[in-house]
This record gives structure tokens, C-alpha cells and sequence, in this order.
């Protein structure tokens, strides 16, 4: 059976990239659907993507709080 681990150790293993940069590539693959990944793009720019929508969605809740605060919920 592999593991998370056992996978990162054989991403480890067979490449010379550290634990952050293989974390961070598992982190975009599953976050984005295989269907909207692109080879020529970099694994920094589906980080950013993926940080400007978090982003959005933190906005709106914001907004959805201080709405409800001013509503006196």
C-alpha cells in the first residue's frame, strides 16, 4: 500500500527537489482538476491562482460579517 509518506519519500528519492517544493506540487495537483492543468505553466502561478481565490472568498466572508454585525445579528 503507499502511503503519503512512502510517496514523498520516492518523490525524494528519485528527484533532487526538497520536501517543500514535492508538498507544494501535491497541494496544486489536488487542488486543481486534471483537466485545467497546463504543462507550459509553472507550479508558482497555479500557487498564486489558487492564493487570489482564497483571498476572495476570505473577502466575501468578511463582507458577510460585517454585514451581519451592522444588521445587529
Amino acid at each position: 500500500m503507499l502511503t503519503p509518506y512512502s510517496a514523498y519519500a520516492r518523490a525524494l528519492d528519485a528527484t533532487e527537489y526538497s520536501y517543500q517544493t514535492v508538498a507544494d506540487a501535491n497541494w496544486v495537483a489536488g487542488a486543481f482538476e486534471l483537466s485545467r492543468r497546463r504543462e507550459n505553466v509553472s507550479c508558482g502561478k497555479d500557487i498564486t491562482i489558487m492564493m487570489i481565490n482564497f483571498l476572495i472568498v476570505f473577502i466575501a466572508l468578511v463582507a458577510l460579517v460585517v454585514a451581519l454585525i451592522y444588521a445587529g445579528v
